[in-house]
């Protein structure tokens, strides 16, 4: 590729029947205070309109290719790119007009390899924003690979900018995964280099009752975690090692209450007893077993937190309602 044609930024969009609602996610890309920017959308193989609507920003390079998921998707877009940085937005999120300028100027001043920023939360189709990142969780930055392995605090996909080279050393998103396939990248360039993070909410995530994390199983995402633990013992063996069983008791946790949050009491209690076995002095996974034993307390627990969930106020300080 000729130097001409290189740019600052490359945004990869991957999308899957997103006809209604990939156009505001275009749009607010093209409403960047950065103008350099690649603009590359991945159609999943889509069995509705979604062609149509990218259609109809000229810009926007369009590649269609047979539905083989979310992170083949990303791997696509990644290889297509021609920005010295990369940045991801899904088809139903939004980005604040300064969002890549203000990130690659961190970046830039700072030497760092990546970052990410704080995010407004609001449920799509509603314009009343429900939550903010940095409230839920605090703030994490440097050597997050411990912390953010354990579950402490997550770095959304759209609020990430990261350099190109990062990708030529730690290699791509891992298409055997289903779900956890950004834990696992993240990871790994956890591994190597420190995170930054950009103190303003510059990303709105709309969430959305049918969107893949909603939907997947909770069996599938828990061994995937567990497979992205075992592969990170591989990689970093001198850091994973010491709390290796911890992480794996706190993936069967994270399994056990999205079974909770299903309904499927048997099976969170199955999920909080392997907890135990792994970590036996967390008193915390025999509280959770023990509430299993009683049905009524967990299914009356998760129906008070998903009453508050779905009519959450923005001027609420508790950040429990993210997890």
């Amino acid at each position: 590729m000729e130097t001409s044609s290189l740019k600052l930024l490359t945004v990869v969009l991957p999308a899957f029947n997103a006809a209604t609602f990939i156009n505001d996610a275009i749009s607010s890309i093209l409403n960047q205070t950065c103008k350099d920017i690649e603009i590359i959308v991945i159609d999943d193989g889509s069995t509705d309109t979604t062609g149509k609507a990218v259609a109809s920003h000229e810009t926007v390079n369009y590649i269609r290719q047979p539905n083989l998921g979310a992170a083949a998707a990303r791997n696509r877009g990644i290889r297509e790119a021609s920005g010295q940085y990369i940045a991801f937005i899904d088809a139903d999120d939004i980005w604040l007009p300064e969002k890549t300028a203000k990130q690659i100027k961190y970046l830039q001043e700072t030497g760092l390899k990546w970052c990410y920023c704080d995010s407004y939360y609001s449920w799509f189709g509603k314009s009343e924003i429900i939550g903010k990142l940095s409230r839920a969780q605090g703030i994490y930055q440097g050597d997050i690979l411990i912390p953010y392995i354990s579950n402490k605090f997550e770095i959304p996909l759209p609020s990430t900018v990261i350099e190109r080279s990062v990708f030529e050393k730690v290699g791509l998103f891992d298409e055997l995964l289903q779900t956890e396939e950004h834990t696992d990248l993240w990871s790994r360039i956890a591994i190597h280099y420190p995170i930054g993070y950009v103190n303003q909410p510059l990303v709105q995530i709309r969430k959305r009752l049918d969107s893949l994390s909603q939907t997947t199983s909770p069996k599938v995402t828990g061994e995937n975690r567990r497979y992205v633990l075992k592969k990170l013992l591989g990689l970093a063996p001198e850091k994973l090692k010491p709390p290796y069983y911890e992480l794996v008791a706190i993936s069967y946790r994270y399994q056990g209450t999205h079974y909770l949050r299903r309904g499927e009491i048997s099976n969170a209690r199955a999920c909080f007893w392997q907890a135990i076995r792994m970590k036996p002095s967390k008193l915390r996974y025999l509280l959770y077993w023990l509430a299993c034993l009683v049905k009524p307390i967990p299914t009356t627990v998760y129906r008070i937190r998903w009453y508050f969930l779905q009519n959450r106020k923005a001027n609420l300080n508790s950040g429990w309602w993210a997890k």
